[in-house]
């Protein structure tokens, strides 16, 4: 499994509209999830129907699996439907539209650069959700945006599968499908207990 740190840096961002700027863009509003999203997670990775997300189901939904501490209130290593429910009912109450958020990503603990890191918001979560993306400089950090509008400048709060890419000389992937074609890492980007404000990507050799 790819080793995913994470790492607490408290930068939130509560975006404010510009009144009377007529020139600005509608600030970024708190995601709406669909009320069904948690019913979908279960329909998607259920495979044995016992109602919960478990073992190697996890495997599938990494971003889960990542926050199986936080989410799993009763200790079984199960997700429900209910969990998740109520884990979305948490960034809600945040009031949240977005928060910023840094990258690392390294091999065998060095930094790398150029590698670009793109998170993907789980598909259970519906369209509400937008993809961030980042480059990393010479210390193997980014900061994740979604757009290049300073209103933009981080990541909504939800679960989302992490990909990091570099291309080699001749366009050749560098980087092992198991971070991101196939991505196994995952995170909850969520300001509370068992979220993240700063992950760590740290590329293991392709075994």
């Amino acid at each position: 499994m790819p080793r995913l740190i994470l790492s607490h840096v408290p930068w939130l961002i509560g975006l404010a509209c510009c009144i009377g700027c007529s020139n600005s863009p509608a600030p970024l509003l708190p995601p709406s999830i669909d009320r069904g999203a948690a019913a979908a997670a279960i329909a998607m990775y259920d495979v044995n129907s016992d109602g919960g997300i478990s073992g190697d189901e996890l495997k599938k939904v990494p971003a889960l699996r990542a926050s199986l501490k936080s989410i799993d209130k009763d200790g079984d290593g199960k997700i429900t439907a209910n969990e998740i429910e109520n884990r979305i009912a948490a960034w809600k109450r945040t009031g949240l539209a977005i928060m910023r958020l840094t990258a690392q990503v390294r091999r065998n603990g060095q930094p790398i650069s150029d590698a670009e890191v793109k998170f993907v918001p789980e598909q259970f979560l519906g369209d509400a959700l937008r993809p961030a993306l980042g480059k990393t400089d010479s210390s193997g950090m980014t900061g994740m945006q979604i757009s290049s509008e300073p209103d933009e400048a981080g990541v909504q709060l939800g679960f989302y599968r992490i990909q990091v890419s570099k291309k080699g000389p001749k366009g050749e992937e560098t980087i092992p499908a198991k971070y991101n074609t196939e991505s196994e890492s995952g995170v909850e980007v969520y300001p509370g207990e068992g979220g993240s404000d700063g992950v760590i990507v740290d590329i293991t050799p392709r075994t």
